[in-house]
């Protein structure tokens, strides 16, 4: 047997074997290893060499002999990384700890979709990422991981979104495939439209012309109805005059009644003419008679109106004074009252008149029958035939001038549209005169590429114009703007940036006001898709499909211990 003294020896080697054995087995599972000399706990490097906590996509910076961070400005040995000090003012040096306020703790959420945090989450008590490494070293709070259930849950949206992704480069292929035809189609109508608009202005011109002569041939008959009628108004006034003075009884005889009543037949006669500009009779004779006064003014009235046209005015002249001279030879008063049957009275005595002025001009409407001449009935005849001409002409002007109009707008359109640049590969091509709508709450909203954007009937804006990349840019256009919308009340005028985003189907949403009528939205389209984001998307799901896989495994591993 062994003294007191040896036996304690060896119990103190075993006790410290077992704790050596314990802290090894910590380290291994992920714990502390080192003490560093201030005390504080250096926290062990993630199985990619990385500092725990630090973002695989920086790992570069952690894996150098010294630490950079502030943009070159602070060097750090790499021991004071995860520290629980915070030495960078942009908080880089302790992505594991939450000694900066504004660093940044990346879960790498084995089995599920990596995320990064705040790190002023870290060791708070509370679980935030699903592998429940936030928590891990703070001993405030046990953490289950759940990330298998979740990384299911992401394997479902990645397997998704390949396979929209993959449907939208189609797509996208279909349309870029397309758009050379689609131009040629643009350019043979371009140059049809550009022969349709010069037809168009030919016919409209021709139609200008029909119209502009049937308007003057309007004006013409309606001047010549026109002398009808002042001459008529002359007629009737001496007409009313000689009226007068028979109803007033007067029995003047002589030859002062006789004067007398001429003057008064002639002073009305010329008050009469005076009340048209178009009248200018020569001095009345002295002497004449009624007789006489009316043979003058209607040789003057169809005289004139046979000057101011393209008929035969000797003509006119021969058959007023013709049928005057046959009247002349007859009994029958030149100026008689004619009643409903054609009659002239005189006096009570009824004779059959074939001559008088009521025969020549229309009456004013006193009673008296009016009867027009044929001369009159001709001119008559001729303004509504003239009106008929005039209408037609003016209806086939406003059809030819429309549809110039028409043909002119389509080919501004069709110029503008293949003026347009519609991406590298002219995958948006497609989208002209598209629109997508979407009702988000309680306002629709409008969305047409290349057009405008409006929030019911307000206008958001017109798209600006689409450039070419040069040497400085890169990628494709993947935001649409559309500017100079309706002024908002006190405010700016309103605006949208539309994001694109790939997608199998093309659907606007994700409508919001990020600032006071500043709006902003999400065009879903597979003019947005391309290769590189499949690939990045397949290679996402197989790395989860492995991380699932081992994830499942430990969780075996750690129910059979």
């Amino acid at each position: 047997a062994l003294p007191p003294t040896s036996r304690m020896v060896r119990l103190r080697g075993a006790f410290t074997a077992l704790a050596a054995l314990s802290f090894a087995a910590f380290v291994f599972a992920g714990g502390a290893d080192l003490g560093s000399a201030d005390g504080y706990v250096v926290l062990a490097k993630n199985r990619d060499g990385l500092p725990f906590g630090a973002d695989p996509g920086n790992g570069e910076a952690y894996r150098l002999s010294a630490f950079t961070c502030d943009e070159g400005v602070t060097t750090l040995d790499t021991d004071r990384v995860n520290d629980d000090y915070c030495d960078c003012a942009d908080g880089t040096d302790e992505p594991g700890t939450s000694a900066c306020s504004n660093g940044s703790f990346h879960c790498s959420n084995r089995g599920a979709q990596s995320e990064s945090i705040p790190s002023s989450r870290v060791n708070d008590g509370v679980c935030d990422c699903c592998d429940g490494g936030d928590e891990r070293y703070g001993g405030r709070v046990t953490c289950a991981n759940t990330c298998s259930d979740a990384g299911a849950s992401r394997r479902d949206e990645l397997v998704a979104q390949v396979q929209d992704t993959k449907m939208g480069l189609a797509r996208k292929k279909n349309a870029i495939d397309s758009a050379p035809a689609e131009r040629k189609r643009w350019l043979e109508l371009k140059q049809k439209l550009t022969k349709d608009v010069a037809a168009a202005a030919a016919k409209t011109e021709s139609a200008r012309e029909t119209e502009r002569s049937a308007r003057e041939a309007s004006e013409k008959a309606n001047e010549l109805v026109a002398q009808f009628n002042t001459v008529a108004d002359a007629v009737d006034a001496t007409s009313r005059q000689d009226d007068t003075s028979e109803g007033n009884g007067d029995s003047r005889q002589g030859s002062d009644a006789g004067e007398e009543s001429k003057d008064e037949s002639k002073d009305s006669a010329e008050e009469a003419s005076s009340d048209s500009s178009e009248i200018r009779s020569p001095e009345i004779p002295p002497g004449e008679t009624d007789e006489e006064r009316g043979q003058r003014i209607a040789k003057q009235w169809i005289k004139s109106d046979s000057e101011s046209t393209t008929g035969d005015t000797s003509a006119d002249d021969e058959a007023v004074t013709g049928e005057i001279e046959k009247q002349r030879t007859k009994e029958t008063p030149l100026l008689l009252d004619v009643d409903d049957d054609g009659e002239a009275t005189d006096g009570g005595k009824t004779k059959k008149s074939f001559f008088s002025l009521g025969n020549w001009f229309a009456g004013k409407g006193d009673g008296k029958t009016t009867v027009q001449s044929s001369e009159e009935k001709a001119a008559r005849a001729k303004l509504a035939k003239a009106a008929t001409v005039l209408a037609s002409a003016t209806t086939a002007l406003t059809a030819a001038e429309k549809k110039q109009k028409e043909t002119q707008a389509e080919l501004t359109k069709v110029e503008l549209d293949l003026s347009r640049f519609v991406g590298p590969s002219a995958e948006y091509q497609h989208m002209l005169g598209a629109c997508y709508a979407a009702k988000i709450d309680k306002y629709s909203y409008t969305v047409c590429p290349f057009g405008e954007a409006k929030q019911d009937g307000t206008k958001l804006g017109v798209m600006e114009p689409l450039e070419p990349p040069d040497t400085t840019t890169t990628g494709s256009h993947t935001t649409f703007r559309f500017t100079n919308g309706e002024h908002c009340w006190n405010g700016p005028k309103r605006s949208i940036a539309v994001s694109l985003a790939c997608a199998g189907e093309p659907k606007l949403g994700g409508v919001t006001e990020p600032s006071r009528c500043e709006y902003h939205a999400v065009l879903a389209t597979p003019a947005a898709c391309d290769d590189a984001q499949l690939v990045s998307l397949e290679s996402e799901l197989r790395e989860l499909e492995v991380d699932v896989a081992e994830a499942a495994a430990e969780a075996r591993g750690e129910e059979l211990r």
